[in-house]
C-alpha cells in the first residue's frame, strides 16, 4: 500500500460522507425518521441487538 492508497482514503472518504449524506436526506422519509426516534428513545431493542449479552468466553480447557 502505497501513497495513492492514502491519498484514496484521504479524499475519498469525506466525499463518501457527503454523498451518503445527501442520499438519507433524499431518500430517508421523515415519517421513518421520526419513527425511529420514537423506539429510540422507547429503547426498544433491534433484533441484533441481543448479540451484545451473549458470553462469547470460552470456558473449557484446551488449544485453540
Amino acid at each position: 500500500m502505497g501513497w495513492q492508497f492514502t491519498a484514496g482514503e484521504f479524499l475519498g472518504g469525506p466525499v463518501m460522507i457527503v454523498l451518503m449524506a445527501l442520499l438519507f436526506r433524499r431518500y430517508l422519509k421523515s415519517a421513518t425518521v421520526a419513527d425511529a426516534r420514537a423506539r429510540a428513545n422507547q429503547g426498544v431493542l433491534g433484533r441484533m441487538e441481543g448479540h451484545a449479552d451473549m458470553d462469547m468466553s470460552v470456558n473449557e480447557g484446551g488449544s485453540v
